[in-house]
């Protein structure tokens, strides 16, 4: 099940009923001029846009955003792998089970749908960590991420997954579109798909030591968080 493109759909919807317009996001991003340094860097795409990041001004931004489909929405604004920014409609998700949300509330989830390109849904994720963000559009699929591990360093780089170098064995590659749908302009409705039913899954999640140990004990819950919203990006 394509839970992603159910979650687009649904916020999608609940912007449309919402009767309060989304209140604008503060101008967060900074971009970098010039090279950044590479060394320790925690991804390593061929290709990318760097960016400094206001945390306080984004949270801020998406303070107003909340979990309920008749609740207005927020604007989370995002740097694009060509540069230029991106606006999202997005409201709070529930990815934890309420008691483990509650002992970290610091971390929160997001996810929503794009307003300049409609084509586009996006999860994102704030924690200790930092932001980390996961668009999917008609152009293909890109992430924002924090560049250094250190998210202190306030480093961040927007880039598309396919500038990613993976190892042979791990390389993944989208399909082409077939037959009369190549040549077909990509739509909104297209990209989401039909609409599904939608499925509650519990999951519990381990990991080994050297996992806490990479990310640290106080941010292990944090890590498994980014990549489990990735997960339903796909």
């Amino acid at each position: 099940m394509r839970v992603g493109r159910l979650t687009a759909g649904l916020l999608t919807a609940a912007a449309v009923a919402a009767a309060a317009p989304a209140a604008a996001q503060a101008d967060v991003w900074e971009p970098i001029s010039g090279s950044v340094s590479a060394k320790n860097a925690e991804v390593k795409p061929e290709r990318f846009k760097a960016f400094t990041l206001d945390e306080s001004g984004l949270k801020a931004g998406l303070a107003s955003s909340a979990k309920s489909r008749s609740a207005a929405a927020s604007v989370l604004t995002l740097p694009g792998p060509d540069g230029k920014l991106q606006r999202f409609r997005v409201q709070e998700t529930s990815l934890m089970e309420a008691g483990l949300a509650a002992k970290h509330p610091e971390i929160k989830t997001y996810g929503g749908q794009g307003l300049d390109d409609p084509t586009a849904s996006v999860v994102a994720d704030t924690s200790p960590l930092g932001l980390h963000a996961a668009v999917r559009s008609a152009d293909g699929a890109w992430y924002v991420d924090p560049y250094y591990k250190d998210a202190a360093q306030d480093v961040y780089v927007s880039y598309f997954t396919r500038d990613v170098e993976e190892d042979a064995a791990e390389k993944f590659v989208e399909a082409e579109p077939v037959g009369d749908a190549k040549a077909s302009a990509f739509t909104a409705a297209a990209v989401l798909g039909p609409e599904v039913e939608l499925r509650t899954y519990r999951l519990a999640l381990t990991t080994d030591p050297s996992y806490a140990t990479y990310f640290g004990a106080d941010n292990v819950t944090a890590a498994k968080v980014t990549l489990m919203n990735r997960v339903n990006q796909i």
